[in-house]
């Protein structure tokens, strides 16, 4: 059964979004799981490419709209800038995919800590691919989250009762992370070889999988059928900026709810919540909710995705976010 085009029918657009995200894990999986056998490399690219064409292929009702710069930068990354619109707030989120990369013959993990050769215009060295992640999430004032791709040797199964991932496997595909919980883990890892305290250029899957989760948790999070993320405060909705407690199915409410769990796992409670109030929604979350878009967004939404070739929606932002991704709540759908 076609769990994703039934939903649609149905009028529920973020359990049409969830299953569609599920879909799209597994095929990361599969393809990943291919490319081994084949002796073919599949970098985070391509990957991003085909699976943001599917999704957009899979739920055309939800609107999905992807622009990518004209000319496409390597060197820094490349981020991917998500607008999610729902019934009464936008919410906004930077996404960095990292895929899953063996170190030894048991050993793999994500090069978070990547470090760009050279200097940059400076002379100085150039940044860690997380701390331009991390900047660029300061300066748009919306969080950023890891899209890590896994094949199905993933070593260490997630923690989770999602209802969208039945005892694991395929839909773990695809999983997220929050950045700053990637900062952390980063600082307190060993090094790999020696042993060594310092800041390493990887994280080893095994350190990663207790606070990562199904992708498809950015449009089923808000839903109350989930055991293993922390609770949440009853009227949490109000700190994140929402003018009214959200529909059900609100698609900018259940993104948002997702990238903020992400962000209070239960170890970064331990090393993030120094606040008077640990249950209190992070200033870092609650900034990416908006009554309206970035400018450029808007633009972008006027031209219906047919842009002057001479306009850019990407040139106002970071030079690292190479895409932006649109995912328009339906008028009147209801769950």
């Amino acid at each position: 059964m076609d769990i994703a085009r039934l939903a649609i029918r149905l009028g529920d657009d973020r359990l049409a979004l969830a299953y569609a995200l599920a879909e799209r894990a597994a095929w990361v999986q599969a393809r990943l799981d291919q490319a081994a056998r084949l002796g073919v490399d599949q970098h985070e690219e391509t990957l991003t490419q085909s699976v943001l064409l599917d999704l957009r292929r899979r739920v055309p009702e939800l609107g999905v709209k992807v622009f990518t710069r004209q000319e496409e930068n390597r060197t820094f990354g490349a981020d991917w800038l998500w607008w999610w619109r729902g019934r009464d707030r936008w919410f906004g989120h930077l996404v960095q995919a990292k895929r899953l990369v063996p170190f030894s013959r048991d050993r793999a993990g994500y090069s978070i800590g990547y470090r760009p050769a050279g200097v940059d215009p400076d002379g100085n060295q150039r940044s860690m691919q997380i701390e331009t992640l991390l900047g660029a999430s300061e300066e748009l004032q919306v969080p950023a989250i890891y899209a890590l791709y896994n094949p199905s040797t993933l070593g260490q199964r997630l923690a989770n009762d999602c209802p969208y991932v039945d005892g694991g496997g395929p839909e773990e595909g695809v999983t997220i992370l929050s950045a700053e919980v990637a900062q952390y883990l980063l600082r307190v890892n060993m090094d790999l070889r020696s042993g060594v305290p310092r800041l390493p250029t990887a994280l080893r899957q095994e350190d990663v999988a207790p606070d990562a989760r199904p992708w498809s948790c950015l449009a089923s999070c808000a839903r109350d059928t989930c055991s293993t993320w922390p609770p949440l405060k009853q009227d949490f909705w109000r700190d994140l900026a929402f003018p009214r407690q959200p529909e059900s199915d609100d698609v900018a409410f259940g993104a948002a709810v997702a990238v903020l769990l992400a962000r209070r796992s239960a170890r970064a409670r331990q090393f993030l919540s120094g606040q008077a109030d640990p249950d209190a929604v992070p200033a870092t979350v609650a900034r990416g909710v908006r009554e309206a878009p970035h400018p450029a967004v808007a633009v972008a939404l006027e031209h219906g995705g047919q842009l002057p070739d001479d306009y850019d929606p990407l040139s106002d932002f970071p030079e690292s976010v190479q895409g932006l991704v649109i995912i328009e709540q339906r008028p009147g759908s209801d769950a």
